[in-house]
C-alpha cells in the first residue's frame, strides 16, 4: 500500500473521532468529496469545474458540439447525447455537473455560457440588424444588452425582456422599436434560444 493511500486510510478512520474530542470552540462541518484517481500514486484529481473547463479549452476547436454551442448552431440529438456523456459521465457525475451549474440553468444553456458565443457568430447571424444605420443608439444598446445577457447566461427567452437589465429601457418595446425591428429582435432571440432546444 502506498504512503498516500495509507495516510488517506488513517485520515478517514480518525475524522469520525473528532466529535469526541473535548473542545469549547464551535466548528462548521462541511462535506467535501474525497476523490483519488486509482493507479496514479494517490494524486488527488482536479475539482470537477477545473476538469470541465480544461475539457472545453482543449476541445473547443475539435468538438463539433462545443463549436455549435459557440456559433449558435442547432445541436443534433447525437451531439446533445455526446455532451451529456462527456460532462455527466466521462468528466464526473450528474451531481457534480449540477453542483458546477449552481445557477440551475438548462444543461445546454449553462454549457454555452461556459463555452461562450463567438463575435463571428453574432456578426454572421445578426450583423445586418446591428448595422448602425438600421438602429438608433438606444435600440443598438438594447440589442447589445440582449446579446450580452445571452453570452452571460447561455440563453435568452422573450419573457426575460420584462426583467432586469431590460426593464430600464421601459416595458413597452413597441415604443422603442418599430414593428419590423421588433420582429427582427424576436427572431434573434428565437435563433439564440432555438439552437439549444
Amino acid at each position: 500500500m502506498s504512503i498516500a493511500k495509507n495516510c488517506e486510510k488513517v485520515r478517514k478512520s480518525l475524522r469520525d473521532l473528532m466529535d469526541f474530542l473535548p473542545d469549547d470552540r464551535r466548528y462548521v462541518v462541511i462535506n467535501i468529496l474525497d476523490e483519488i484517481i486509482a493507479g496514479n500514486g494517490g494524486v488527488v484529481s482536479d475539482p470537477y469545474d477545473v476538469r470541465a473547463m480544461k475539457y472545453i479549452a482543449d476541445h473547443i476547436g475539435d468538438d463539433t458540439a462545443l463549436i455549435k454551442l459557440s456559433t449558435i448552431d442547432a445541436l443534433a440529438q447525437n451531439e446533445k447525447d455526446h455532451l451529456h456523456q462527456v460532462f455527466e459521465n466521462d468528466l464526473g457525475t450528474p451531481a457534480e455537473f449540477a453542483a458546477w451549474n449552481c445557477t440551475g440553468a438548462d444543461f445546454f444553456a449553462f454549457l454555452r455560457s461556459q463555452v461562450g458565443i463567438t463575435d463571428e457568430a453574432i456578426d454572421q447571424k445578426f450583423g445586418a440588424f446591428f448595422n448602425q444605420n438600421v438602429l438608433n443608439p438606444v435600440q443598438l444598446s438594447y440589442v447589445q444588452t440582449v446579446v450580452d445577457f445571452a453570452r452571460a447566461n447561455g440563453d435568452i427567452i422573450t419573457k426575460k425582456l420584462q426583467e432586469p437589465p431590460f426593464i430600464h429601457y421601459g416595458s413597452d418595446l413597441t415604443k422603442l422599436f418599430e414593428p419590423q425591428k421588433l420582429k427582427q429582435l424576436a427572431d434573434m432571440i428565437k435563433t439564440i434560444h432555438g439552437a439549444i432546444l
